[in-house]
Parts: structure tokens; sequence; C-alpha cells
């Protein structure tokens, strides 16, 4: 189950954002307020060391305990979802078509275009689908990207929602979602039209660097660092080479971007992740190092929300996944 082009048409269903990670798992739920959203609810609650392995589910009962506590915890009725799977659990590829194909054309040409190449076949695999926009190379041709997961790593999300009494509608990619709660920061999206950004995601289990211009993802990275778990205990010198093993593994990745890419840099680097171990500082440390303006985006920044803003604010960094899910019951 996959719904990346729904994000390009008109969705009407209230959805509860449900982001399960070895970070924690996080719940949120959104309404509109004129051309603004508010968070009604919002949880977190930790999981469990080794419940999530390369993001798979190893220990369902773990999981389904600490989403059930979330939930009510959380104290919201909606029970129709939107889950995300993590990038590494993800295949995508880029593919340029006629742009005079139908829909069921270009489903038969992506179709065969995965049977060939991609390493499963097509009986172990979801596939969808999406048209980025006309070809840069190519006349009367579109940029298409292929995406395409592990069922069985849908149907995990599918047994744990269902363990707990929610109907999960959608299930997207991390870093699909994460670029819609960017969206939300107004300012800095008409500063940077037109610019890419880069997207730092912070993680125990993994990290990753990602490229956005527009909305969308043109460059991704799996970094070779992780970040301690919430339970684990680090001195200042060790959390001060954490932090620069960041800026190292950030560099690389950018170098990387801008060999492999028509542009040569990035106009802002955002910071995301569980990160307040790594202090307060950490966005102006990566900017010194790195040479790039950076900040630790805060997608309620302009959100009323008087009861939940202490909260909210300290898991801002941390709340791009859950917030971009709970946007799905407003995509178009």
């Amino acid at each position: 189950m996959f719904s990346v082009r729904s994000w390009f048409r008109r969705h009407h269903t209230p959805l509860l954002g449900v982001d399960v990670s070895p970070a924690g798992i996080r719940i949120m739920e959104l309404v509109r307020e004129g051309k603004s959203f508010r968070a009604t609810h919002y949880a977190r609650e930790p999981v469990p060391s080794g419940a999530l392995r390369d993001g798979s589910f190893s220990q369902m009962e773990l999981l389904t305990e600490s989403l059930r506590r979330a939930l009510k915890r959380s104290g919201t009725r909606l029970r129709t979802a939107a889950m995300a799977l993590p990038s590494s659990a993800v295949i995508k590829k880029m593919l340029t078509l006629p742009a005079s194909m139908y829909d069921e054309e270009m489903k038969i040409q992506v179709e065969t275009e995965a049977s060939q190449t991609l390493p499963f076949s097509l009986d172990e695999i979801s596939l969808d689908f999406v048209t980025l926009g006309p070809s840069v190379t190519h006349d009367d041709y579109v940029d298409v990207m292929l995406v395409a997961a592990r069922k069985e790593r849908i149907d995990e999300r599918l047994a744990l929602a269902d363990a707990v009494g929610l109907r999960p509608l959608v299930i997207d990619v991390e870093s699909q979602v994460m670029t819609a709660s960017l969206a939300l920061l107004n300012s800095e999206r008409e500063a940077h039209q037109d610019q890419p950004v880069a997207l730092l995601q912070l993680c125990s289990e993994a990290s990753h660097c990602y490229v956005m211009l527009n909305g969308l993802v043109i460059f991704e990275r799996e970094m070779g660092l992780s970040l301690p778990r919430y339970d684990q205990e680090k001195s200042r010198a060790a959390m001060e080479s954490i932090r620069e093993a960041i800026c190292q593994e950030l560099t690389r990745a950018l170098q990387l971007f801008s060999t492999s890419t028509q542009h040569t840099s990035v106009a802002h680097i955002y910071i995301a992740g569980s990160i307040h171990a790594l202090g307060t500082d950490l966005a102006a440390f990566v900017e010194r190092r790195v040479g790039v303006p950076s900040s630790l985006p805060d997608p309620f920044a302009d959100m009323h929300m008087p009861s939940m803003d202490i909260q909210l604010r300290e898991d801002a960094p941390a709340c791009l996944v859950a917030c971009g899910l709970a946007l799905r019951s407003f995509s178009r």
C-alpha cells in the first residue's frame, strides 16, 4: 500500500499521523484553521531497545503496547491513520516516460521496468509512482519516480495498526512526509524558492541526508553515523565527538551532492531528530563547521497551540514525520 501520488490529489479523510521509529512513537492530529493548522492531539512514547531493526518490527508485542499507550495519552478519537516507511526500506528509481501516456499506460511501463531492474519479484513488493514534471533532458517526456517496498514491511505496519484498532489508509515514505512538514515554514520556503536545501535526519539507528528542491527530494544518502538512544548516558567529550562526526559526514554528503548533480551547493541545512542531548547550539555548531546557514526546523512555529506549546516546541525537530503524516488529511 503506497500513496505517493495522493500528495498531488485532494484528500478529505481525517488522518492521524503515526510515526514509529527507533527514537520512539509519536502521534499527531492536526486540524485546519483558515490557511494554517493546529495540533489538537499529540503524544510521544519510547520504544524498547531492539524493537525495531533496519526498519523491521522485531518485537511486535512491545511495539503494540507502546503504541497503545501513546494513543491513550494523546486523547485522540481518530482511528484512520497514516504511517511511513524509513528510506532504508524503500527503493526509488527515476524513469523518463512519454508525456502522452495515460495513467494506466504509465502504470504498465513502471511495472515492466520494476520487473526488469529490481532485485525482487513483483509478488514480493508493492509499487507506486509519481510524475515529477517535464523532463529537463527530453522534450515531450516527463520524469517519473518509481517507489517500491517489500510487502512484508508494509504488512508489519498494517498488523501493528490493526492490533490497536487503527485503520491505516496511507503508507508513505519518511523523506516525502518530512518535505511536507518543511513546507509549513512559509518564510523559509519563500526565501529558498528554486534553491536546494538539505535536511539532516539524525536517528539512533541510521541517519540520512536529503536534499530537496521546491518540495521534491533530489538527492539522498545514508550516513555512517547514529545518535545514542535516549536511555544511553554519554559524556560531554563523547557528545562533542558525535557533533564533530556529524559535521564530517554531512560535509561528505554535500560534496557528493555537488559532484553528482547540476547543483554546486545548498542554501540551508535543517537538522531534525531527537537531538536534545547534542545541545541547543547544535545548529550553530554545524553552521560554523560546514559553512552553510543551519537551523532546527519547527513545523509548529506558525500554529496557535497555547495548551501544548512547551512540549511541542521541545519536540519540534523530532516531529517532522508525525506532522507530515497528519498533513495527509489535507493533501491535494
